[in-house]
């Protein structure tokens, strides 16, 4: 008995061509959908801006052992001191009670606490 596998051959070739151009297609909705998206929000997004004189606390970066659960924030809060570069978003701050040395950090590290109280008696 003679099987005619020519047919089946053929038939695996067209479903191969037509996932490769599915495939292809899809590449270029999404590619084309990220981009739009991508240029819808860069004409919408505003960084906070940040003015001397306001609060803020700093991301702690060095923890000790296992820092899970740790606090992210330092406890104490930090006023803005200037921003040596208007164009980049570096900014000199301080310490509210004036204890400890100026640091220069990037805008990345500052989470704005705006007019809330000093909480230590709750800590």
């Amino acid at each position: 008995m003679k099987l005619n596998l020519l047919p089946q051959l053929s038939m695996q070739k067209e479903m191969q061509e037509r996932l490769r151009k599915a495939y292809d297609t899809a590449t270029r909705n999404i590619f084309a959908a990220q981009k739009r998206q991508k240029t819808h929000y860069d004409q919408k997004v505003k960084g906070a801006v940040l003015k001397p004189g306001d609060r803020v606390l700093v991301k702690t970066l060095a923890f000790d052992g296992k820092h899970k659960l740790a606090d992210r924030w330092e406890d104490d809060p930090y006023r803005i001191i200037s921003q040596p570069n208007y164009g980049i978003p570096v900014y000199v701050v301080q310490k509210e009670n004036k204890e400890g040395r100026k640091r220069t950090l990037h805008r990345n590290l500052f989470l704005p606490i705006g007019d809330l109280p000093n909480c230590k008696r709750y800590r």
